[in-house]
């Protein structure tokens, strides 16, 4: 996984690859990357992030072990600074949730 290193007022970047090490196959898949100046707060209350907060990837399915890459634009970060990020698969045949990824976006000054 590679995440950018946006300016302040800037969105960043980020590539991820997914696997399925499952037998079997799963569709209606999103990457959810909760990201952005304001997820700091509700990252660390540990309470489930609102959707607003988070921009996710099309969906896609995965044959076993299959593995795709994805590419995805965070949030707008406002203000320098660390902020952390989190990553979640959401699937829906059969129904998955990945565990966290969690990274940290560095913001540097416009």
């Amino acid at each position: 996984m590679t995440v950018g290193t946006p300016r302040s007022g800037e969105a960043t970047g980020a590539t991820i690859s997914v696997t399925n090490d499952s037998e079997a196959a799963v569709a209606g898949c999103q990457v959810w990357w909760y990201s952005g100046s304001q997820i700091g707060n509700t990252l660390s209350s540990n309470k489930p992030p609102p959707a607003a907060l988070a921009s996710h990837s099309e969906t896609f399915s995965l044959q076993p072990r299959e593995v795709r890459v994805i590419r995805m634009v965070s949030l707008v970060y406002r203000g320098e600074g660390a902020y952390p990020s989190r990553f979640v698969l959401h699937c829906t045949n059969p129904k998955v949730v990945s565990l966290p990824a969690d990274r940290r976006v560095t913001v540097r000054a416009p």
